[in-house]
């Protein structure tokens, strides 16, 4: 057996070397921090809680002692300001925090999308807000975002500002007006406050278009206002305006409204509301709302009556033989003889692609042309057989299943064409296959327990089914699989290097399907990718079985079945 290192992983006589966790080091942040929290996944309602909610990720076997001291110390700070819950990562074990949500499969994808991985991890919700995710241990950042929060009353959820229910500013002078002078109705308007040194701002402003589509969406016009001062004594000033809107090519479809008589500069600050950006809703001239961007909208659209929308799917239409295996008997024929068949039946309307095909295959080999019915020189001709009646159509059998069953056209000629090529290139694609694993030892890839989405292989002789989520022909072939008596089935997640999946997406992938019938591995770490990726067996899914720890076969499900008997 290879022998492995810490931080080293050995395949054969090539070793991969494998990272600390990103999450471990120094300047790790995680890649939803000052991400909005997603509150409807754990069933909690915005409206009724408070401005800082704590979540602890945490499961039964952990040390929580320093957790909860802590969590005690931070909500002693912030007062009537936080409250705190907890979700149990081993559900089937008992609670061993207070205030628990009930844990989910999209609860555990979700925790492992925040990127902390260890248990207790905590994180804290600022209002909307994710400001951190983590282990409490220096608790003077957090504490600041709370002391922030109890100074400024606006931060604080539930807020409501004090000019809610005052009339709109005149907004009928043109004079303020950069563009198309009130091109839109102003009864339903989303007033959007903004200045020249603010770079969100200026972000938001950039994608102006897009927000004013989707307000327009909802029944309101966009308007940004300009509320720029530079000292005491400055006013807003147009050619500012226009300086920013051509300087970061704001959209000029838009009306932008430049505040230099500071009548909405004044109404922002009685609003309370000190930052921006910030927004204004207002109907029939009187101010209904006011928030900050992402909170205005999520207001708009609970407010519009939602309604059912019926979606008719149109579902592409497949032969029921395809991934059939096919009955080379039935026409007498040696399968072993050819990696690709193709089978034309009662061809005659057009017959210069069959015999182009012809051509092409006899140059590259390992391909071969029937026709049945009717006979083209040139070609080998078959026997009609009553199980397969097909009129003007060719049928296409890769290794042992049918591929194809349908018209031949210049499209399908180039297909035909691609597989040959693929099979002078990779010689998984050809019946003589054999892995260079074969006889090798199999390395030490599925002993660690913490890979495992359920169940666990602990010894003895295997087989595994490596498989990949985005390959949906893998499905029919794992259920229809039958153990192989004295070895024991581990199904192995193998998605592609790019997109590695997550423990609880594969999880949820196996629910879904009811791929439940034997024990799964995540791969997290890439290694059993990597193994496969070496093998030479490029197809999905790839069986391999190990015997008395040597690899004694690697291929696919009707190669494992001819093998086998």
């Amino acid at each position: 057996m290879s022998e492995s290192k810490p931080g080293v992983v050995c395949v054969g006589n090539v070793c991969y070397v494998v990272p600390e966790p990103a999450y471990k080091q120094a300047d790790w942040t995680s890649p939803l921090l000052y991400e909005p929290f997603n509150f409807e996944l754990f069933k909690l309602v915005p409206a009724t809680l408070k401005s800082i909610v704590l979540i602890v990720f945490y499961k039964p076997n952990d040390d929580l002692t320093e957790t909860k001291a802590k969590l005690d110390e931070l909500l002693e700070h912030y007062g009537d300001l936080a409250e705190y819950f907890s979700v149990n990562l081993e559900p089937s074990k008992e609670n061993a925090m207070d205030n628990p949500i009930k844990s989910s499969l999209d609860i555990e994808e979700y925790f492992e999308e925040l990127g902390y991985l260890d248990t207790p991890a905590v994180v804290a919700v600022m209002v909307r807000d994710i400001g951190h995710v983590g282990p409490l241990k220096d608790l003077t950042e957090l504490k600041q975002y709370g002391d922030n929060i109890k100074r400024f009353p606006f931060m604080q959820r539930g807020f409501v500002s004090p000019v809610i229910g005052q009339p709109l500013p005149d907004l009928t002078n043109a004079d303020n007006y950069i563009g198309y002078v009130c091109d839109e109705p102003l009864n339903k308007v989303l007033v959007y406050f903004w200045a020249t040194w603010c770079n969100p701002c200026l972000d938001t402003l950039t994608k102006g278009k897009q927000l004013k589509e989707q307000l327009r969406e909802l029944g309101y016009s966009f308007l940004p206002v300009n509320v720029d001062q530079r000292s005491a004594k400055s006013k807003a000033d147009k050619e500012v305006v226009k300086a920013a809107i051509c300087k970061y090519d704001f959209d000029r479809s838009i009306d932008y409204y430049v505040d230099m008589d500071d009548r909405f500069s004044n109404l922002v600050k009685e609003s309370q509301f000190l930052g921006l950006p910030s927004c204004l809703v207002a109907e029939d001239g009187i101010i209904t709302f006011m928030g900050m961007k992402e909170e205005t909208l999520e207001h708009l659209k609970q407010s519009i009556p939602k309604e059912t929308d019926t979606v008719v799917v149109e579902t592409e239409q497949v032969h029921p033989l395809m991934d059939e295996k096919f009955d080379f008997a039935a026409f007498g024929l040696d399968k072993q003889a050819y990696s690709f068949h193709i089978l034309a039946f009662n061809v005659s309307s057009d017959t210069r692609l069959l015999q182009e095909l012809q051509e092409y295959y006899t140059e590259k080999g390992n391909c071969i042309v029937y026709t049945v019915g009717n006979g083209i020189p040139g070609i080998q001709s078959l026997t009609a057989n009553e199980k397969y009646d097909f009129q003007e159509t060719v049928l296409a059998v890769f290794l042992d299943r049918i591929s194809y069953v349908g018209p031949l056209n210049e499209q399908k000629l180039d297909d035909f064409k691609q597989t040959a090529l693929h099979m002078q290139m990779m010689a998984c694609f050809r019946r003589e296959f054999k892995s260079p694993y074969i006889g090798q030892e199999f390395p030490d890839l599925v002993s660690d327990p913490s890979i495992y989405v359920n169940g666990q292989v602990v010894s003895g002789d295997l087989c595994l089914i490596c498989w990949a989520m985005y390959d949906q022909t893998c499905i029919p072939q794992m259920k229809s699989f039958k153990p192989i008596p004295g070895y024991q089935t581990l199904m192995v997640c193998v998605d592609s290097q790019q997109d590695i999946p997550l423990k609880s997406q594969v999880k949820k992938f196996i629910h879904d399907h009811d791929l439940l019938a034997f024990p799964v591995v995540a791969d997290p770490n890439d290694r059993l990718r990597a193994y496969v990726q070496s093998s030479n067996y490029f197809m999905k899914p790839c069986f391999i079985l190990v015997k008395s720890n040597i690899v004694e076969f690697v291929g696919g499900l009707d190669s494992l079945n001819d093998y086998w008997q």
